[in-house]
């Protein structure tokens, strides 16, 4: 059971954006299950708020972490027409 309180509806958990079956399931071990304070979606989340956490962020995107986190509050607004696909980064 994964320890993120974003895991219910998270969807790099749900498998909606991965990468290679085998990074996905390492990152699910580390992020998820071991160490959700490390998770770059779970970070922007408790930092700005669900409305500035981009569907596709991965746990382990600190560049893009840190441009959100340095970025206006307004800067980040997706809007909502932006439509949650399946994504595959692999």
């Amino acid at each position: 059971m994964p320890d993120c309180l974003l895991s219910v509806d998270c969807p790099f958990f749900k498998g909606l954006i991965r990468r290679s079956p085998e990074a996905t399931e390492r990152m699910k071990k580390r992020f998820c299950m071991a160490n959700p304070a490390e998770c770059a979606r779970l970070r922007v989340y408790k930092a700005k708020g669900r409305h500035a956490l981009p569907y596709a962020l991965m746990p382990d995107d600190y560049e893009q972490m840190n441009q959100i986190l340095t970025t206006k509050a307004q800067d980040n607004y997706r809007g909502p027409s932006q439509k949650k696909t399946y994504i595959d980064l692999s």
